[in-house]
């Protein structure tokens, strides 16, 4: 994360004056970070969707999983291409929050203290809720609704989200509800 934020200044008074900048706590990195996040336009509700969604899995996502669990959209009645980010926009807009496991070549946060900071992030509670219904939505495509009678109807439905959907919609239901009424119970503070 460190060696990222001075690699993307443009100039070597501006990479000094970000490496002398190292200095402060991780907390404040990780919110100049989500400053820089912030500040890149459409690519910042990319992020803090990626982040919701890696906040929430039980299970770590493939890089093609990662993918089509962004492109699921409440009321899709099957997957959508068009609206599937490529794996490397997606970790460019995570601005190194984000890694892919050398071994596993699954996408995961890349520290926990970092799921810390994060699940305490506004932008992201409100996203939580969004997760249970994308998962939904997901279960409801058609490529679901009748059973597999051979191998060529299994072939169809070897998506890389769908093994992690079935097993992992219960919990995101649990958090989403637990966000949901923390965030009631404060919001009248």
């Amino acid at each position: 994360m460190y060696i990222r934020r001075i690699c993307e200044e443009t100039t070597r008074a501006d990479a000094v004056a970000a490496f002398r900048d190292l200095k402060s706590t991780l907390p404040e990195q990780y919110d100049q970070t989500l400053q820089r996040i912030e500040q890149s336009g459409p690519r910042a509700t990319l992020a803090y969707r990626t982040f919701a969604w890696l906040l929430q899995v039980k299970t770590l996502l493939s890089l093609d999983g990662l993918c089509e669990a962004l492109s699921i959209d409440s009321g899709d009645t099957k997957s959508s291409k068009a609206r599937k980010p490529n794996i490397q926009v997606v970790l460019d807009a995570c601005k190194g929050f984000v890694i892919v496991g050398n071994i596993s070549k699954r996408v995961e946060l890349f520290h926990h203290t970092l799921v810390e900071h994060l699940s305490s992030k506004s932008q992201l509670i409100d996203l939580m809720p969004q997760i249970p219904r994308k998962c939904l939505s997901y279960l409801l495509y058609e490529y679901f609704k009748d059973p597999c009678t051979d191998t060529s109807a299994i072939a169809v439905r070897q998506f890389s989200y769908s093994r992690h959907t079935p097993v992992c919609f219960g919990p995101h239901m649990y958090v989403a509800k637990q966000k949901l009424s923390c965030r009631t119970k404060y919001a009248g503070l």
